[in-house]
């Protein structure tokens, strides 16, 4: 009887442990609210500024309250807000516009989009504290001084290979970005070309 009760009890606590994974599975993220958002004429979206939002580490929503796509970071949206640490954006958003990050010299990294294919004139110039940079395969053009001044980037992993990444437009006065010697291209297999390559290996980043 007592075996019979400590089987029931095991079974009782699988199933707490299950129904609690699934919760955490459907936990929905948290995105940071109070932001300001301005109309498209494409029916989109942009962020253009933290509004009331007061927190340092940035979560964009997909959507805005309105229920509009989001799609770009507005020109100037975020210059010069130092208090600034980190910033995630959704999938959406495929532009970043003019000086819309500039001197948030308190990020240290950031991870573009997928989808991310344009990157604005200064929108990263003056970010002293950035180290690394993720870019996407997506990706189009980096503007003229996009990433001036970003004196301590070291590492920018590009989602895609080197026939990809020639088919991107680099502008003027990205020297700190101009990617000799800090670029490195994606190969899920050991590279047969020149240059400097990196890989997954059990979710994280690791260099060839």
């Amino acid at each position: 009887m007592k075996r019979k009760l400590l089987l029931i009890l095991a079974l009782v606590m699988c199933l707490s442990c299950i129904v609690t994974a699934c919760d955490e599975e459907k936990k929905e993220p948290t995105y940071s609210q109070g932001l300001s958002f301005i109309n498209l004429p494409d029916g989109t979206c942009a962020v253009n500024g933290l509004g009331t939002c007061e927190d340092t580490e940035i979560n964009i929503p997909p959507t805005s309250p309105e229920g509009k796509k989001v799609t770009a970071i507005d020109g100037y949206a975020f210059q010069d807000k130092t208090e600034l640490t980190a910033v995630i954006m959704p999938n959406s958003v495929t532009e970043i516009g003019p000086y819309a990050f500039a001197g948030c010299s308190g990020i240290t990294s950031i991870i573009f989009p997928d989808g991310m294919e344009k990157v604005g004139i200064y929108a990263f110039t003056r970010c002293e504290g950035l180290k690394q940079l993720y870019l996407g395969s997506s990706l189009v053009s980096v503007a003229d001084g996009a990433f001036f001044g970003c004196s301590t980037l070291q590492y920018v992993f590009f989602r895609g290979g080197k026939a990809a990444w020639e088919k991107v437009h680099v502008g003027s006065g990205n020297s700190a970005a101009s990617l000799d010697g800090i670029l490195y291209l994606y190969s899920a297999t050991p590279p047969t070309e020149s240059g400097s390559y990196w890989y997954y290996s059990g979710g994280s980043f690791c260099l060839w």
